[in-house]
């Protein structure tokens, strides 16, 4: 989990002010009094002590207006409003590249860009619940991806051991609790051409703690309330996937498949997933990306070999299996290839692409390596006017050029018009 720059939060009193004028002018301003003491006792708590934060000394402060259904409807109109809210000025963190990424998972930033309330939003504060008066509370919002954005955080902490964990105060080095096992796995993704008995060996997310070490506990919480491992646990699959894909192009001829050369293939790729890695840290920090999950599994492999494990033996019988079984690919989205064939305009592609956009993403690069074109049986099934290559030249200038895909469908039909494409 990383660190998040303050510069440019929201600060309470554009907060109160990004409010509607039928608040009133006194209100607003005894709105204003009751954040900004809220804001002051929040930073006070902020690094590992949430979980004793008390507001009920200062209840005589929160004006009548400010209560939970209103402050609620204030939150999705006035903040988290994408036109007129205040959310674009949600500071984030950026990783070599300069591209966005998530501070909890370190995944990066698309188009599902929520905003994490550090202490949850509903409830009154009681036992079990989370507390609506920080719902508008800048420096308790943080943006993340939707993936991390979980209903499995709904309640506020209540001792040391789930304390919060806030990224304007605190973060921690995931990779230190992370390792590595394999496995074998059902494979239930819905890639495997409708069977789901094929049985995979897969490599695995998992995380060790120590205990009754306080910090251990809380990120303990926060890998849970986030659904990290599950998240990690996709990823890994997804880059060990495009491993199995490189080891089924350079040996076409399983007959080569020999464990000593597979032995040497690891080597070099974790040689070169380490290169990698050194080259996208953010600071001194390792950036949790695909490269990190490459290296962890090349890493674990070299490792269990060199052991003398026959951890070779098991992923040529892997790699083998695949073949027999044509399988394609592992989606986070079980629907993947009924939605697919349900695209039929630009719209469809646009909505499709957004919905499962990380899955998509990895298997258009996975089709790109094999030098295969991508293609939407049923876009524009009866064309006869060129629509299809248009729409499917544009989404592929979209990918290459990290384009968001909310402006697709405006971009197709501004090129449609302007080649008198109907």
């Amino acid at each position: 989990m990383k660190k998040v720059n303050e510069h440019g939060l929201p600060t309470t009193d554009e907060v109160v002010n990004n409010l509607p004028n039928t608040v009133g002018e006194e209100a607003k301003n005894r709105i204003k009094e009751y954040l900004e003491i809220m804001d002051s006792e929040y930073r006070v708590m902020g690094e590992g002590n949430l979980c004793d934060i008390q507001i009920r000394n200062i209840e005589s402060k929160r004006p009548n207006i400010f209560e939970q259904e209103t402050v609620h409807r204030w939150y999705k109109k006035y903040i988290r409003n994408n036109e007129r809210g205040l959310f674009s000025r949600f500071p984030v963190i950026k990783n070599s590249d300069g591209n966005d990424i998530c501070p909890l998972c370190e995944s990066l930033l698309t188009t599902n860009v929520e905003l994490e309330h550090i202490i949850p939003k509903n409830g009154n504060g009681e036992i079990g619940k989370g507390d609506y008066r920080f719902s508008i509370l800048p420096i308790n919002l943080v943006k993340c991806c939707g993936e991390c954005n979980t209903s499995k955080h709904s309640k506020k902490s209540s001792c040391k051991n789930d304390s919060e964990i806030n990224p304007y105060f605190e973060s921690f080095l995931i990779d230190d609790y992370i390792y590595i096992e394999f496995e074998y796995f059902q494979d239930s993704s819905g890639s495997n051409n409708g069977r789901n008995n094929l049985i995979r060996y897969f490599p695995s997310v998992n995380f060790s703690f120590k205990e009754d070490v306080i910090i251990d506990k809380r990120v303990e919480n926060f890998i849970k309330i986030y659904n990290i491992k599950n998240i990690y646990n996709h990823r890994i699959k997804l880059e060990y996937n495009k491993i199995i894909g490189r080891i089924r192009r350079i040996f076409i001829d399983e007959k080569y498949l020999k464990a000593s050369l597979l032995e040497s293939f690891f080597g070099n790729q974790l040689d070169s997933y380490c290169e990698n890695i050194g080259c996208q840290k953010i600071g001194d920090d390792i950036w949790i990306d695909q490269n990190y999950f490459g290296y962890k599994i090349c890493e674990k492999i070299v490792d269990n070999n060199r052991k003398g494990d026959n951890i070779l033996d098991k992923i040529i019988e892997d790699v083998k299996h695949l073949s027999e079984n044509s399988v394609e690919y592992i989606f986070d989205n079980p629907n993947f290839y009924n939605q697919w064939e349900l695209v039929e305009t630009e719209n469809d592609l646009a909505e499709f692409i957004v919905e499962n956009r990380a899955d998509f993403i990895e298997y258009y690069n996975h089709i790109r390596g094999q030098n295969l074109e991508i293609k939407f049986p049923n876009l524009y099934k009866d064309d006869e006017v060129g629509k299809k290559n248009v729409v499917e030249s544009i989404m592929i200038f979209f990918l290459e050029s990290n384009r968001d895909f909310s402006e697709f469908e405006s971009v197709c039909r501004g090129v449609f018009c302007r080649n008198h494409i109907t």
